[in-house]
């Protein structure tokens, strides 16, 4: 896959580590000399990125830039063995555009044209990794004083805009299974690195069902097993699809063709697709091929979560596995667009933040081109899948209790197949459109509320016919096919949740959804065979179905999960009722979690799962035009999780905090205890040894 990365919206230097593989300096050696150290450097016809790398790994020069700024395309030779590191950075940069020079123990590559400056003083650069490791903490999210709300990226990054910056005094962060951390700012600081200590989870946070996985986003406090986006973008797929991905998580499979999942021996239908906490009825792309790819880009989706095993009441009318999807995060500053061009498809996903970094927005589009692969290959029949999807999301923080949020999904398949032959065709058609909004609140720390409003529409227009199948000769066969439905919903769901105490806590909530449809089905046949007398016998079928159902389906759940010590244990029980097959069906369940020692857990459930027939299921095809009674399932699981803690490697340190030039860089420290219970961080205050651009020790 091709990508180009741009519109960051960060003119200037821009110090980024994106390494440490060199020995670092040793401790006695003048800043100054690190641009005469002997470069040791010998490259041919390499990107500009793993040139930079490979000088630091040569030289032992730790150099700071950020990939975003280097040009795309671009290739240099380097033979600089007797070269020194200032006369192949010379070579290596000639005719980008950027610029060197020396911090106190790395070297800063960036544009120059603001005089040299690494932040502007009136924007903070920000870092959260965890303590101890260095490793970046996705997610976490950072309070100013003044209210502001900004989330760290995948790498641990964050910057406060310029508006955002003016004043701040003090920084609060809080990351799910870290310790808040309190961190006060000195006049005129610009760059800030915070290290947090890890912390038990919160119950209300900790996953207690068997066979739960994270996918993109690494979540190592919350799942057993995750798989990163590098790993998911090196595994050669068709599409990039996501779903195919999971394939290789314990107990799920996908054919050859098919995307769609199947978990533990289950059907596909059994699986609840969501994102962002909204359903999604038909997930899939080229429904006519079986659904070979699925509506959402993987390049629009930042995290995935997978429970395979027993789930909790709040997932409900599902009996095999929950597939939850959620939408990427944003840039740290600016904008940041993505193309993507593949064998299957061309994407573009752009982000960006708003209102000092307290809103993002999410775009996604894109277009699949199987129809002009396949025109290419020696495939007899014309055969042309088309597909489309688009998804939009705008977030926005009103306080930092409160989170609004609304979305957009709307996805589209056109195939068209011919047989020159025979003169049978097939056409179809398919959209499916989803719009909701979504409501989050933390009203006074204990008590969070989460409201989801939604409407949808899915049509159907299917035109088959098949008429002299043996070229002319004798048609034993001839039939046609009309197929069309429409469905559309509205629904509203509610889920509460309140801490009774640090190790008790109560959820519940509701769901209300109203749907109609309409189906019109016609197709008919004409069967012609000889027999052996050579008597010509004619027979004819004919399916009508021409329905209008409608209906409502509501559910309800409470449970009640608490912790005494290693032992976590969760009860509750959820009701469903069904309108169109008058059906109400209970669903008690009980989940179970021991942690023998910090690494390993083990993980049980029982409980009742129901699953009702969707009104978009209705299998007219088939002739039918009822539905059916709800399906009920009973399930037992037991796992064992071990987690094994990653090795220290250079590559995998976050940016350690740079220096700027005019600037103050804000140093690590250990402080007192904060009054709202988390650990104060003060510049100067004691604590561990500054680091490299802001004064502390060898970090690997």
């Amino acid at each position: 896959m091709i990508r180009i990365r741009g519109g960051h919206g960060m003119r200037g230097w821009v110090a980024v580590v994106i390494g440490m593989g060199g020995p670092l300096q040793a401790a006695g050696q003048e800043a100054d000399s690190l641009l005469r150290r002997p470069a040791f450097l010998d490259v041919r016809a390499e990107p500009v990125a793993d040139a930079l790398r490979a000088l630091q790994r040569s030289s032992g020069v730790a150099l700071a830039f950020s990939s975003d700024l280097l040009p795309v395309g671009r290739f240099v030779d380097c033979p600089c063995m007797t070269l020194t590191v200032a006369a192949a950075l010379d070579r290596i940069l000639e005719g980008t555009g950027l610029t060197y020079r020396e911090g106190r123990r790395q070297v800063l590559i960036g544009r120059g044209s603001d005089g040299g400056a690494v932040t502007p003083p009136d924007r903070i650069l920000g870092f959260v990794v965890e303590e101890g490791i260095g490793r970046p903490v996705a997610g976490a999210e950072i309070v100013t004083d003044s209210g502001t709300v900004v989330l760290t990226g995948d790498d641990g990054r964050f910057v406060l805009a310029r508006m955002a910056a003016r004043g701040v005094r003090s920084l609060r962060v809080e990351a799910l299974g870290y310790r808040p951390t309190t961190v006060s700012l000195t006049e005129g600081v610009s760059a800030v690195r915070v290290e947090i200590e890890r912390a038990p989870i919160p119950l209300a946070e900790l996953v207690i069902a068997p066979g739960s996985f994270g996918v993109l986003d690494v979540a190592p406090t919350t799942a057993g097993i995750s798989v990163s986006r590098e790993d998911i973008e090196a595994i050669p797929q068709i599409g990039d699809d996501v779903f195919r991905t999971l394939k290789r998580m314990p107990g799920v499979s996908t054919d050859d063709v098919s995307t769609r999942l199947s978990v533990r021996g289950g059907t596909p239908r059994e699986v609840l697709v969501r994102l962002d906490g909204l359903e999604l009825f038909e997930p899939y792309h080229l429904k006519d091929l079986d659904g070979a790819l699925g509506i959402v880009d993987v390049q629009a989706l930042g995290g995935i979560d997978l429970v395979t095993g027993g789930f909790p009441v709040e997932f409900g009318d599902r009996t095999s596995a929950v597939f939850d999807m959620h939408s990427r995060r944003p840039p740290a500053e600016g904008t940041r667009t993505t193309l993507g061009l593949s064998l299957s498809s061309l994407s573009a996903v752009s982000q960006g933040s708003f209102a000092g970094g307290r809103g993002h927005w999410l775009g996604s589009a894109r277009r699949g081109f199987l129809e002009y692969l396949l025109a290419v290959t020696e495939v007899s029949d014309d055969l042309r899948p088309t597909y489309w999807d688009a998804l939009g999301r705008v977030h926005y923080l009103p306080s930092d209790r409160h989170a609004l949020s609304a979305q957009v999904l709307y996805a589209g398949d056109d195939m068209r197949w011919l047989d020159g032959a025979t003169g049978s065709g097939v056409r179809s058609a398919w959209t499916n459109g989803y719009g909701w909004v979504t409501w989050a609140s933390s009203w006074n720390g204990r008590l969070r509320t989460e409201t989801v409003a939604s409407v949808g529409r899915l049509t159907r227009d299917r035109v088959g016919d098949a008429n002299n199948p043996d070229g002319g000769g004798f048609s034993p066969l001839t039939s046609a096919v009309r197929d069309l439905s429409t469905v559309e919903f509205g629904a509203l769901r509610q889920d509460v949740s309140l801490d009774l105490g640090p190790d008790l806590l109560v959820k519940a909530g509701g769901e209300f959804r109203g749907s109609s449809a309409n189906y019109d089905y016609a197709a008919h046949s004409t069967r012609y065979a000889v027999d052996g007398s050579g008597a010509l016998h004619v027979s004819a079928q004919q399916t009508a179905v021409s329905v209008a159902p409608s209906g409502r389906e509501g559910a309800g759940w409470m449970a009640l999960r608490g912790r005494l010590g290693r032992f976590s244990l969760e009860g509750g029980a959820r009701f469903d009722r069904y309108t169109l097959t008058d059906d109400s069906e209970w669903s008690p369940r009980l989940l179970g979690r021991w942690d023998p020692d910090e690494r390993t857990s083990m993980k049980g459930s029982w409980g009742r799962y129901v699953q009702g027939q969707g009104i978009h299921e209705l299998a007219s095809q088939d002739g039918q035009d009822t539905f059916r009674s709800a399906e009920v399932a009973h399930q037992a699981a037991l796992g064992v999780e071990r987690r094994v803690e990653p090795g220290r490697s250079a590559g995998s340190v976050p940016p350690l905090c740079p220096q700027p030039a005019g600037g103050v860089c804000e140093p690590v420290a250990r402080g007192e205890s904060d009054p709202r219970g988390g650990v104060r961080s003060t510049a100067g205050s004691g604590g561990r040894e500054p680091g490299p651009g802001c004064g502390s020790g060898p970090h690997t």
